[in-house]
Parts: C-alpha cells; sequence; structure tokens
C-alpha cells in the first residue's frame, strides 16, 4: 500500500515536471520568438496607410516628411516601427564613450566629445552628445537624399550588371579579382537572401574605392621592420577589426580572416555575407541604420553594432542611392523602416538643400572663421534664418552631419539661393492649376531667339507674325494647334529669322513633361550635361546661367499642374 502511494507520488511529481519544461519551454520559445522577430507597427504606401490619429502627438514630424517620399515614389513603401524605446534614453546610452566615433578633421569641435578621448591612433574622436542625437533622429533623413539607410535588406532582388558597374573603377575591378567580387556577391545574395546591392555598397563603404589593408591581399607589417604578415588574407568587411590591448584594428581583422580561411576574395565575400545576414539581418538589425545603431535587438541593446563611425548607416545609405540612380534601378520597389521612438522632441527647423555646384563654407558665426566645406546636395536643418546680412550674404544657423555653425543662403543681391527648403524640392499638395493658358512668348533677344512658355502654338506666334511659316527642330513645317518646341525656327519673307526657347522644353518636341524631368536630372547629377539652347529652356529661374535643384523643382511643379512655368 505504501509503495502504491509511493509510485502514485513520484508520479505527480513526474507530471509537475513534465509541465514545468513544457511551460519553460513555451515561455523560452515565445521569449526567443520575440527577440528575433521584428515587424513593422505601421504601413504608409502612396494609397493608404494605418497610422492612428494620435501619431502626430506621438511622433511629431514625421507624416510630412513620409508622406512627401510616397508621394513622389508611388512604388515605395515605408514600415514605422515602434521601438518602445524612451528617446532620451536611447541618446544616453549611444553616447557612453567610445560607441559612436567622429573622424579626425571632419567635425566642428561640438560633435566631438569633451573628454577628447583618440581611437586608432589618432584618427578617430569620441562622438559628442550632440552628434549622436542629429545622427540618430530618423527625421533628418526622411528626405530621397538619405533615406537608403533605412532600406530593408532582406531581398535577393538584384542585377548581376548593375553588380558589375558599381564595383567598375574600385580595387575589386581588376583582371584578377573581377569574376570573384561578382560571383561572390551574387552568390551571396541569393544564398543568403541579401541585397546585393547592399552587399556591393557595404564593401566599398568599408574599404573605400581603393581597398585598404584588409582587402587587398597584400599582408600588413605589424612590427615596423618591413616584413609583411598575412598575405593572401582578406577581410573585405572588416569583420572583427577593432582595437584592443594586444593589437591594431587592421591586425586584429586580419587575425580574424586568416582564422576563418579567408584565403580568396570569394570566400571573404560570400562567408562574411552569411556573418552578416545571421550575426545582424536575422535579429532584426535588418537595415544600415539598425547595423550602426541597434534599438531592435532586444537581447542586447546598444550592443552588437556593426561599426563605430556615427556617419557609418548615412554613408552606406547614400552610397546606395547613388548607385541606384546611376544604373537605373531607383524607382524599383523598395521597403524602407523607420524607427520610432518615445518622448521625441518637435523638430526645431526646417530641412534645407545645399543648392551648389561643389561645396558650402560652414563657418563658427556669420562674421567667422571657416570650420568645414559641406558638400553639394546634402540635406541639413536650418535653425534661424537670417534677417540681416553680414558681408553681403545672409547667413542662416544651421545642424549639419558634421556640426553645427552657419552658412550662406544668399547674397544681398539674391542671384542664387544656396540654402533651398525641401518644402520647395519636394513640394506638398497642392490644387490644380490651369496650365493651358501660359502661352505666351517674348520679343526677340539680340541673339534672335524668341523664348515661349510651354503651351504656346503654331496659331499664337502666327497672331503676331502673320505670314511667318514655323518649322520644327527637325526642320518640318508644322501648322495649327501644334505646339512649337525648342530650336524650331520662325521663317519670315523666306528666311530663318528666330529661334524658339520653349521654358521647359529640353528635347524640342514641343512638350514639357517627365522626358524634360529625366533629362534635367541627368543634367544636374553630370550624367549628360544640356547645353546652348536646351541648356536655356532648363534654365526657369532668373538671373542664373546653368540649371539646377529649383529649376527642377519648377519644372516637376508644372508637369505636376501644381504651378505654372511662366514667362517673368
Amino acid at each position: 500500500m505504501q509503495r502504491n502511494k509511493t509510485l502514485q507520488f513520484n508520479k505527480k511529481i513526474l507530471c509537475i515536471l513534465i509541465l514545468f519544461v513544457i511551460i519553460y519551454s513555451l515561455f523560452s520559445f515565445n521569449k526567443q520568438t520575440q527577440i528575433i522577430s521584428y515587424g513593422a507597427t505601421y504601413t504608409y504606401t502612396n494609397s493608404s496607410n494605418n497610422l492612428p490619429s494620435n501619431f502626430d502627438a506621438l511622433y511629431p514630424g514625421y507624416r510630412i516628411l513620409i508622406n512627401t517620399l510616397v508621394k513622389n515614389h508611388p512604388t515605395w513603401t515605408i514600415n514605422l516601427y515602434e521601438t518602445g524605446l524612451d528617446w532620451n534614453t536611447v541618446i544616453s546610452k549611444e553616447s557612453n564613450h567610445g560607441k559612436n566615433l567622429v573622424q579626425v578633421g571632419y567635425y566642428t569641435s561640438d560633435w566631438g566629445c569633451s573628454c577628447n578621448k583618440a581611437y586608432d591612433g589618432e584618427s578617430w574622436k569620441c562622438a559628442s552628445h550632440a552628434a549622436v542625437s542629429y545622427m540618430m533622429d530618423p527625421r533628418n533623413f526622411l528626405n530621397e537624399y538619405d533615406i537608403f539607410q533605412f532600406q530593408e535588406l532582406n531581398s535577393s532582388n538584384g542585377d548581376e550588371a548593375a553588380v558589375r558597374a558599381m564595383i567598375s573603377g574600385t580595387f575589386m575591378d581588376t583582371d584578377a579579382n573581377r569574376e570573384d567580387c561578382v560571383k561572390g556577391i551574387m552568390n551571396a545574395a541569393t544564398t543568403y537572401n541579401i541585397n546585393p546591392y547592399f552587399i556591393t555598397a557595404k564593401i566599398i563603404q568599408e574599404q573605400s574605392n581603393e581597398g585598404s589593408d584588409l582587402s587587398l591581399g597584400k599582408g600588413y607589417d605589424i612590427n615596423g621592420d618591413g616584413k609583411k604578415e598575412y598575405v593572401g588574407v582578406y577581410n573585405l568587411f572588416n569583420i572583427g577589426a577593432y582595437p584592443t590591448e594586444d593589437a591594431g584594428t587592421i591586425e586584429n581583422g586580419l587575425k580574424y580572416a586568416k582564422e576563418k580561411g579567408w584565403t580568396t576574395m570569394y570566400k571573404a565575400i560570400v562567408e562574411g555575407s552569411k556573418f552578416l545576414k545571421d550575426d545582424y539581418i536575422a535579429k532584426g538589425q535588418s537595415t544600415t541604420y539598425f547595423q550602426k545603431f541597434n534599438v531592435v535587438d532586444t537581447s542586447n541593446l546598444y550592443g552588437h553594432q556593426y561599426m563605430t563611425n556615427v556617419w557609418g548607416a548615412y554613408s552606406e545609405g547614400r552610397i546606395m542611392r547613388s548607385k541606384y540612380i546611376k544604373y537605373g534601378i531607383y524607382n524599383n520597389q523598395f521597403v524602407f523602416t523607420i524607427p520610432l521612438y518615445k518622448n521625441m522632441p518637435q523638430m526645431d527647423g526646417e530641412l534645407v538643400y545645399i543648392n551648389v555646384n561643389d561645396s558650402l563654407k560652414l563657418k563658427d558665426a556669420p562674421d567667422g572663421k571657416h570650420i568645414l566645406s559641406i558638400d553639394a546636395s546634402k540635406i541639413i536643418l536650418r535653425t534661424e534664418k537670417a534677417t540681416t546680412k553680414t558681408g553681403g550674404y545672409y547667413y542662416d544657423k544651421v545642424i549639419t552631419p558634421y556640426g553645427q555653425g552657419y552658412m550662406a543662403r544668399a547674397a544681398s543681391d539674391n542671384s542664387k539661393t544656396y540654402l533651398v527648403p525641401l518644402t520647395l524640392i519636394e513640394p506638398e499638395d497642392k490644387k490644380d492649376v490651369d496650365t493651358s493658358t501660359n502661352n505666351r512668348f517674348s520679343e526677340p533677344d539680340e541673339n534672335n531667339i524668341i523664348t515661349t512658355e510651354p503651351n504656346t502654338t503654331v496659331d499664337k506666334i502666327k497672331e503676331k507674325y502673320e505670314n511667318a511659316i514655323i518649322l520644327n527642330s527637325e526642320g518640318t513645317e508644322i501648322t495649327g494647334d501644334t505646339l512649337v518646341g525648342t530650336g524650331a525656327k520662325i521663317k519670315i519673307d523666306g528666311v530663318e529669322k528666330y529661334t524658339v526657347v520653349k521654358l521647359g522644353d529640353v528635347n524640342g518636341d514641343g512638350e514639357v513633361d517627365i522626358i524634360d524631368m529625366a533629362l534635367v536630372k541627368r543634367h544636374i547629377s553630370g550624367r549628360a550635361k544640356l547645353s546652348e539652347i536646351y541648356l536655356k529652356a532648363g534654365i526657369l529661374q532668373e538671373n542664373v546661367s546653368d540649371i539646377d535643384i529649383i529649376d527642377m523643382a519648377l519644372l516637376k511643379r508644372h508637369i505636376s499642374q501644381k504651378q505654372a512655368i511662366t514667362i517673368k
């Protein structure tokens, strides 16, 4: 009897233990699922979104920027991810000494931490709280130029020809390396479901176009005695390349690669990509932003970050964008994931575009010294707009990815605007305007050029030149309500007397449409320059000699019927 009671008791204990194991397993499984499963809270496309009514109160400044992006790019999808993290806590944690670095010579004094601690010799310094705060705020980068640091990388979609073009002119583009690199990138993309353009851009970001001691396979002189070690070893992603008490960045990176057996570029690319997939993307760090700033993997928040360079994600995103534009895939069906933080401050200022040919000086005061030069096309935050000029210029107070200071917005004669609000470049919706009536034209200038508005027809010109014969740019006579295009000739008494320049019509077909927009973009990017009368047709501002971003904005507004192109 006692034995039966004991058996029953033991069975109860066993059942309890089994039940405990099952419950523990379930909880463990759920915990693991929570760690590795990441999904967007909200989705925003050109046709719909599921943002709650209090979204703007919770996350100020996001909606208007995202709305502009998807309006201009209907094929893009924006995912918004609620991290659940407090903004101030995030910036405090990411501002711990050494977690984020700035490269010496590329930042203003306020972008360097007051500790002034150097890393990697004297090449890098600890980043300041202000630098981390600016670079982590997604709102500063929700524009056409910086959005790709938020691109979702879980996709193998990509074209080998584009990859070949992307590596052209880099250290990978040699007879010895080219095929290994292309094959490695494409195989890694397919095997691990990673975007091949991201793999390529990341290698270029980590190694530069010229390559480095970590990627050229030539070895490294560790002891300074002229003897190279680690010859034939490659680490294209700089994995494990960080300084320790025993060794420097390059030595540790090569040591890691040797231990992994990365003795060809192909192996370094494929196995390095697997590392990225397993150690980052699979853990939710599926954008370059999340790889730089780990605010998603709750098992290791603010740790397990791919790089210490505070500009890392920003730079990689810009590289990807430039390649996408160059190879015609900029408007593919991209998906972006944008982090949301609790208790974010209001966005104090407006985003502006640096509208110059080369670079614009950043000063420590309107009448102060030159600190840095910031490249054209950079987007910066203007926090204060000047109302009086200093030295002939209006200097606005700005925050840039490289620090704070003052930049010239325009000269006192307003001949050109150097800081252009994104609201002009990427306008919000307005009521459609009637562009059909803008058919005026100018008197001939000293070069016998007549400038016309976009809807000027043959009949309209013949109201003034009754006996004229109008020839299109190919020399064929056109009549009636046919649109007159750039390059058309006006014959009077059998003599070609005037040449037509139609504003906005840069290809001479008489229409002002998206083809003209594409050609203007190519001109601004330097890929294919317009000249002579076709250049004149693209200049829609007064007192300027070349087409710039404002002209492109005005052309876009006309095409979308938000603002008509007119002769002043």
